[in-house]
């Protein structure tokens, strides 16, 4: 497994010692399952320009071998961690967004679970990205509209017809290759200069997030403040394409 110089979290909410993910080998599952992915990998290639750089996003073979290296080698790779960077730095500004912006919401694991926990946060920034974090570090980052997420296990541990290879990646129990399983589905056209499609973008991952918020209240059957949320809160004041447009080109004072 490639080793990886993982990004420190300083400042207001972070504990000391948070990092973006918690290891090296959590942040290649993340970079494998979004940054690799088919479709998802066509919108972090808008967002972040070096990926299309660093491989051929719209290549599966292409990807799917810059995983299995990432896997297979463990000398310090640049192209990786030029790749990691860049994510890091797009979920530390998104978060930052959603901070700034009360545009998140949070809960206890303990109060909601009972298992012995901590506080953790879902938003979403500027750019349209959905990050999940708590005072350790930031635990994952994705785009919504695009994101394949996984079927949930039936428990039995058996291959289905996707092949070996294939249903291994979905149990996800180690080193995953790139989600590209599913269904053949169109290849979105996302232009980093298309204001309109990237509004559209973000505009989803805010309705998602609302969503979420909604439905763990309505799950738990109680809305009396074991939820944690900012105040004043920003989760249903989503902002007009103007709005946005001015926050994500930071031409407006935060608050």
């Amino acid at each position: 497994m490639i080793p990886l110089r993982l990004r420190r979290l300083v400042g207001d909410g972070w504990n000391g010692k948070a990092s973006v993910f918690v290891n090296a080998e959590h942040a290649l599952i993340q970079i494998c399952d979004h940054l690799l992915s088919r479709v998802e990998c066509y919108a972090w290639a808008a967002v972040l320009p070096g990926l299309s750089r660093a491989v051929d996003v719209g290549h599966e073979e292409s990807r799917r071998a810059l995983a299995r290296r990432m896997w297979e080698s463990d000398e310090d790779d640049e192209v990786v961690q030029r790749i990691y960077d860049d994510y890091a730095s797009c979920l530390q500004r998104n978060v930052e967004d959603a901070k700034q912006r009360a545009w998140y919401w949070g809960y206890s694991s303990e109060a909601l679970f009972g298992e012995h926990g901590t506080e953790r946060f879902e938003g979403v920034g500027a750019e349209g990205v959905k990050c999940s974090w708590t005072p350790h570090g930031i635990d994952s980052g994705y785009v919504p509209r695009y994101a394949r997420l996984l079927p949930r296990d039936d428990g039995s541990g058996q291959p289905d017809d996707l092949g070996e290879e294939e249903a291994e990646c979905r149990r996800r129990s180690e080193r995953p290759l790139p989600r590209d399983l599913g269904p053949e589905v169109d290849t979105p056209h996302i232009d980093p200069s298309d204001d309109c499609a990237r509004y559209s973008t973000f505009r989803a991952s805010f309705r998602e997030l609302q969503r979420e918020y909604v439905a763990a209240h309505e799950e738990t059957g109680d809305w009396s403040g074991q939820f944690l949320v900012p105040e004043p809160c920003g989760l249903f004041q989503l902002p007009t394409a103007p709005q946005w447009q001015a926050l994500v080109r930071r031409e407006v004072d935060q608050p």
